[in-house]
């Protein structure tokens, strides 16, 4: 149920705006503005960072943003070593209830926006019966997603880790922040995201590492000692294993 409304009563009431295909610059940005639609942004490569309705949110490749109507977001790329690559889609029509970031687990919300970019592209009508299919399939996709579970617990837990990158973590202390269980919080966080908690842990350590490696002159050693890694020995072997690059690839660009 999408605000008190059956997912088809939603769709039969709604109006697609636009869709488009973006591929920005890792510097792209966009000052605060608001729509008087709903708006959908599905994230294809790179990161990006969005400031709204009193939440700062981190979104990654696979990721669904929500924007409600009339709610002003800040935007910007989030990675300085590779480009934003996106869709979105803007419509019109009843309260729209999901949650502001889900996760594309399966790959078919991605799969969905691209068929209806494509056919919005070639279509006479923006009301031809194939593109109101392809919008119908995506939205009941987003609520199928929204409805198995909202991804709070996943931003609460990457938000510390971020905020302590310095340190070692255990699951049981990343599991308290959930306010889970420990197996239960692994199961969840692993179905989300695709990664158990401490790969997420290692990848977030890999991000804030070429963040700084791209963007300083601080040596390797500083680096890997800043985001909680033994040596630049155990860094490099990350980045190979993770990125399939060495850390120095990145400084060199």
């Amino acid at each position: 149920m999408m605000g008190g409304m059956t997912e088809l009563e939603h769709i039969s009431k709604s109006r697609i705006v636009w869709i488009g295909h973006q591929r920005l610059p890792s510097d792209w940005r966009i000052p605060a503005h608001g729509h008087s639609f709903y708006e959908l942004i599905v994230v294809i490569q790179g990161k990006t960072y969005v400031e709204m309705c009193g939440q700062k949110i981190h979104g990654t490749m696979g990721d669904l943003l929500f924007y409600p109507r009339d709610c002003p977001h800040l935007e910007r790329a989030d990675d300085p070593g590779s480009p934003l690559e996106k869709y979105y889609l803007g419509w019109d029509g009843p309260d729209f209830g999901a949650p502001l970031l889900t996760h594309d687990r399966d790959g078919r919300a991605r799969m969905l926006i691209q068929w209806l970019y494509e056919e919005w592209l070639a279509a006479h009508r923006k009301d031809s019966a194939v593109i109101l299919s392809l919008f119908a399939a995506l939205i009941s996709e987003v609520a199928r997603l929204a409805r198995y579970t909202e991804r709070t617990f996943v931003q609460d837990v990457r938000a510390f880790v971020r905020d302590n990158i310095d340190r070692a973590f255990r699951v049981e202390e990343l599991a308290r922040i959930a306010n889970m269980s420990k197996y239960h919080f692994i199961r969840e966080y692993k179905t989300l995201t695709g990664r158990t908690p401490m790969e997420d842990v290692r990848m977030l350590r890999i991000e804030t590492a070429k963040k700084l490696i791209i963007t300083t002159d601080m040596p390797l050693r500083a680096v890997a000692d800043k985001v909680g890694v033994s040596d630049e020995y155990h860094l490099s072997k990350m980045f190979k294993k993770y990125l399939d690059l060495p850390p120095g690839y990145f400084r060199s660009k």
